[in-house]
Order: structure tokens, then sequence, then C-alpha cells
């Protein structure tokens, strides 16, 4: 169970509220004295845990982020007070969140959290995220991290720790920048009725695809390739836009309130779920990739719908 930090304090205090603790690698030596060319992530005992706990076996460029590494880079990005933070299991995973800016729409309140997810059992990678979730324990842990919402994934090689702080204060800093514009920007969504009509035309714009391919000078198995290529794509895009409609029509999370039901607030919400829920890879894509992309092209298109 994390802890709900009710002091203006940073994540390095807050870890020794609820316990520091060491962590380690060392080197995995068989019965007969022969080295192994792997290391063992460790947790030396605690006052709680007399035990060496063994949290994984990892290569030997696996670079560790132990708990005071990971705060302290916390701390470093940030700078604004914890919200929650815990240790779970044997200490194996550690968490970090602070809640963001809090505005609504037309009463329907936005309130988000940046999360911070540090696992150092050699099989995950920390992960950054935005959620609505305020993760106090491994079933809000699981359900913020599976939940929709952008992320970024850092492996654990390399520069790891300079990488974290670059991102934590890459994603703090923009969100801080855009909090008073993106909420008037959603109220002025959320004031305009959008007809039928128009959604699925905006919705068609923004889930385009290509003319159909010339026959011109090309061989036939050449043209048969990209044609299939081309129908497929055209048939992916169609049901993209099928399935945003049924959202916005009322499908999809929210779209009964006051702010979504019928407005360009609840056509722009209608993509984003899409694009944050529907299969296939996630990873940083939904921040800074293909689907990051089309959310930024649904904003400008609902947006030009309340200009026209």
């Amino acid at each position: 169970l994390g802890l709900v930090v009710d002091e203006p304090i940073g994540a390095v205090k807050a870890l020794e509220r609820i316990g520091t603790y060491e962590v380690i690698m060392e080197d995995l030596v068989t019965k007969s004295g022969l080295t192994i060319d792997r290391k063992a992530v460790v947790r030396k005992p605690t006052p709680d845990d007399p035990e060496h706990r063994l949290f994984g076996v990892v290569s030997p460029d696996y670079k560790l982020v132990t708990p005071q590494k990971f705060t302290g880079c916390w701390d470093e990005a940030v700078q604004q007070r914890v919200e929650t933070i815990g240790s779970l299991g044997k200490g194996e995973e550690i968490f970090i969140s602070t809640r963001l800016p809090k505005f609504d729409v037309k009463g329907e309140e936005i309130d988000n959290y940046l999360l911070a997810y540090s696992p150092m059992n050699g099989t995950k990678s920390i992960t950054l995220k935005i959620t609505p979730v305020r993760v106090v324990c491994q079933n809000t842990l699981s359900m913020a991290l599976t939940r929709s919402g952008e992320s970024i994934k850092i492996e654990h090689k390399g520069m790891v720790e300079k990488e974290l702080v670059l991102w934590l204060k890459d994603i703090y800093g923009k969100v801080i920048d855009k909090v008073e514009a993106v909420k008037q920007a959603y109220e002025i969504l959320a004031n305009y009725q959008v007809t039928k009509g128009k959604a699925i035309e905006t919705l068609e714009e923004i889930y385009t695809y290509s003319e159909e391919p010339l026959r011109e000078n090309m061989p036939q198995e050449v043209w048969e390739r990209r044609y299939k290529g081309w129908e497929a794509y055209k048939k992916t895009m169609e049901q993209r836009v099928e399935v945003a409609y049924g959202l916005w029509e009322g499908g999809g999370t929210g779209m009964d309130t006051e702010a979504s039901k019928g407005t360009a607030w609840g056509l722009y919400n209608s993509i984003v779920e899409l694009e944050d829920y529907r299969k296939g890879p996630l990873s940083a894509s939904a921040l800074v990739g293909e689907r990051a992309v089309r959310k930024e092209r649904a904003f400008e298109h609902c947006m030009a719908l309340v200009k026209v």
C-alpha cells in the first residue's frame, strides 16, 4: 500500500516517510566459483525484513535506477509536492505521482496526475504517464498503467537517469505551459453543437487516405500489391470513422454530459478515446507517434469547426 502525502514535500523526503532501502547489483557465481555473465538485482536487509531479496537477474549492461536515484531524478525535474508514493512487493517496484493543474469544462472536471513507475526486476521499463487515476496501491497502479492515456517508456540502459529527468521535465513543462489555453479551448468546443453530417465530414478529414493507385506504367503484379495495401488502409480508416462516430453518438465515455453531448468537445474526445483504447502498439505513439499526430489533427479540425 502506498502513502498519500499530506505535506508539501518532494519525492526524496516522501521516500523517507515510507522507509528508504538500498538496492544493488551483484555478480552471479556458481557453486564451483564460476562467474556468470549476469547480474543479480538485490535489496539489502531492512529493519522490517532482515533478509536479502532477489528482485531479478539482468545483463551486465543493465542500468539500475535505485529508489534514491529515482526520487532524486523526480525532484530535479518536477520540483512539485508529491501526491502519492509507494513501494510495492518487497520493494521491487516504486511509484510517484503529483497532481496536475485541475479545471472543469461546463461542470465536467478534468483531473489528472503525472505518474512515474520504476520497476527493478529486469523485465519492465520505467514508465511515465498522464493518468486520471490517483495511484495509491498495486490495484490502482495496474489500472493507471493499462487504461488510456499518454505514456513514455524508458529502458534501463545508457544514460537512463538523464533521459528520465529530461522526459519528466518535458512532460510536466508542456502540461503547465498549456493548461490555461487548453481550458479556454475546451470550453469553446463544449459550447459548440455539431450536426451529424458535419461530424462525419470532420471524421473523414481526420481519418483520410490517399487516392486509389494508378496503373499507368506499372507492372500488373506491382499494381495489385499496391492496390491491396491501399484497399486495406482505406477500409481501416473507414472503420475508424464509423467507430469514432458511434462513440460521439453516445457510445463513448461521458458522452451524455452537457459538455460532450453533440458538441465539438465530445467529437474531439471520441477520437482521443478511440486512439488511446484501440488495439495495436501504444508505447510512446500516443504521445509522440502516429496516435499523437491524429489526436492533434482532431483538435485542429474540431477548433476549425468552431471558427467557421
